[in-house]
């Protein structure tokens, strides 16, 4: 539940549960496509509330079996004209009870000056009144004055999903008040209701990072990677958080997928995923390419030099036959 789908159910925009199919067939938006899925997702918490987790196992076991979906509803439920109008009854609650105690009403659009001055006089801990002045304080950089305002938004509704959070401009008002232990305890409770906020994530492998907290490092990044696999930054905090942690076999997987996204410092690269290789013992022809290729972006990288002489040392050298000449110095 969020304000947009609780505006759309308790202004009536809420589909029949025998119609809800068509709802994913034209919808006339994107976000009514998207309040289709959530709608499905309530009837599955009614269905499992009211009737129990066995009844919808039934369900999809009669779907299995090729029934057709609102008689199988029906028949494990109550009927289909009942069961809407509970469903309905059902989701209006969910609405109205998103955040007790809240004034979630939306500012009036068109009126007059007068209306919308006596309208704010009347609401005055709406929850949108009080959003929109923190990001005018935001905006003015007065994070000193920005910050309570926040934490009593973030205390009475934290809903809303990435930079429209609560959560998310507290910690930037943290942050920019350089109250770092704050900032990261306030962007973990973000990540408890986020799946897809890269930049949340991002900023969670930095902090974890600066505190050489590995196992969050790690956890930070393999969310990042769920979003996006194909930028470098998870990758590479993945490669650290093992090496620092001893797990070798992952920080050469993580610098294998580092390598292919074109990393910014390619030597660098070679080489950290050479010089592993080397370490693990098995695999000296490949960590020698890799330290050459290192060589060729960078000739005078002094570590990949030394570590190219200590591959060529360890490798067996070639026997020799007859007569070796030297040349004379």
């Amino acid at each position: 539940m969020n304000l947009d789908y609780r505006e759309m159910i308790l202004n009536g925009e809420l589909t029949p549960l025998g119609k809800l199919s068509s709802a994913f067939l034209a919808p006339s938006n994107s976000v009514h496509l998207q309040f289709a899925y959530y709608e499905s997702s309530l009837v599955v918490e009614f269905i499992v509330q009211k009737f129990g987790f066995t009844a919808l196992k039934n369900i999809l076991a009669d779907l299995h079996d090729g029934a057709e979906i609102n008689q199988a509803i029906a028949a494990r439920t109550a009927p289909l004209p009942e069961l809407e109008k509970q469903f309905d009854a059902f989701a209006r609650d969910s609405a109205k009870n998103l955040a007790p105690g809240t004034d979630l009403e939306k500012p009036p659009g068109r009126q007059s000056e007068t209306d919308i001055a006596a309208w704010k006089i009347a609401h005055p801990n709406n929850y949108f009144l009080r959003l929109r002045k923190a990001q005018e304080l935001m905006d003015a950089k007065r994070w000193k004055e920005a910050q309570p305002v926040l934490e009593s938004l973030a205390e009475s509704y934290h809903g809303e999903s990435r930079a429209e959070n609560p959560y998310w401009l507290l910690a930037v008002t943290q942050r920019n008040l350089q109250e770092t232990n704050a900032e990261l305890t306030t962007l973990k409770k973000n990540a408890a209701q986020e799946s897809d906020f890269e930049d949340l994530f991002a900023r969670l492998i930095e902090l974890s990072e600066a505190q050489k907290d590995w196992p969050d490092v790690t956890k930070y990044a393999g969310r990042f990677l769920a979003i996006n696999p194909l930028v470098t930054l998870p990758h590479r905090a993945l490669a650290e958080a093992a090496e620092a942690t001893g797990n070798d076999a992952q920080a050469i997987t993580a610098y294998r997928k580092w390598l292919w996204l074109d990393p910014p410092d390619p030597a660098e690269v070679h080489f950290q995923l050479a010089r592993l290789l080397h370490k693990r013992g098995d695999a000296d022809a490949e960590a020698k390419r890799l330290v050459l290729e290192a060589l060729e972006e960078a000739p005078r990288f002094r570590d990949a030099q030394r570590l190219l002489l200590e591959i060529e040392n360890k490798s067996p050298q070639p026997a020799t036959s007859g007569n070796v000449y030297k040349l004379k110095p």
